[in-house]
């Protein structure tokens, strides 16, 4: 995932958040908010799910033309829900990458022992 970085740029963007001190207190409602939603469980009614392909998407699949996208989003919705669901998108981006590695290197230990006299 080379484009994580650019979606926390797009959020300070759009959040008007490019005093970094104001962007510190925004973040620590955020955290409270992820605190929150865990408590309330896995699902909560208004929780947002969100796919950050902002300039399409860079890791596994490398598709250029993809798009993200905000489902969920309703009048209430605040600006720290966004954002922490923004931010678990890029982290199940990491995660899919994470998977891929991992897969790779049990692969690549098959093939090791299957050449091993």
């Amino acid at each position: 995932l080379t484009d994580g970085g650019s979606v926390v740029e797009w959020l300070r963007s759009i959040f008007q958040l490019q005093d970094d001190t104001e962007f510190d207190k925004v973040m620590v409602r955020v955290e409270g908010e992820y605190c929150k939603q865990q408590q309330e469980g896995e699902v909560a009614m208004h929780q947002l799910s969100t796919i950050p392909f902002l300039s399409g998407e860079r890791s596994t699949g490398y598709r250029t033309l993809a798009t993200g996208g905000i489902c969920g989003i309703t009048r209430e919705t605040t600006r720290e829900e966004i954002i922490v669901s923004m931010l678990e998108g890029v982290v199940l981006r990491l995660n899919a990458i994470l998977e891929l590695l991992i897969g790779a290197k049990k692969l690549f230990k098959m093939e090791y022992y299957a050449n091993d006299p």
